[in-house]
């Protein structure tokens, strides 16, 4: 069983076409993650260091996490508590 993007028909050496079919996502996957992740290190440096970095990402965070709680209490829908019989009705099952 060989897979279909690997034909033998084309260049026969089938165990490089699999490598290559193999390698190619991890390249740009890896390209991508250090191009994103290189520079990310660089605030993450800023912010072990001064402590006044530290005091204002708290400050940031506090304030965000806050303002999300207040939208949350405002916006979540109020559910009564009423106390209802369940009526069956006659011949009905249920469960």
């Amino acid at each position: 069983m060989v897979p279909r993007p690997a034909r033998p028909s084309r260049s026969g050496h089938v165990p490089a076409q699999l490598l290559l079919l193999g390698v190619t996502p991890v390249v740009p996957g890896f390209l991508r993650d250090a191009f994103v992740g290189l520079p990310a290190g660089r605030p993450a440096d800023l912010s072990r260091r001064g402590t006044r970095v530290n005091h204002w990402l708290d400050i940031v965070s506090g304030t965000v996490s806050a303002g999300l709680a207040v939208r949350l209490a405002v916006t979540s829908p109020k559910q009564k508590s009423v106390n209802r019989r369940l009526t069956l009705s006659p011949g009905a099952t249920y469960g």
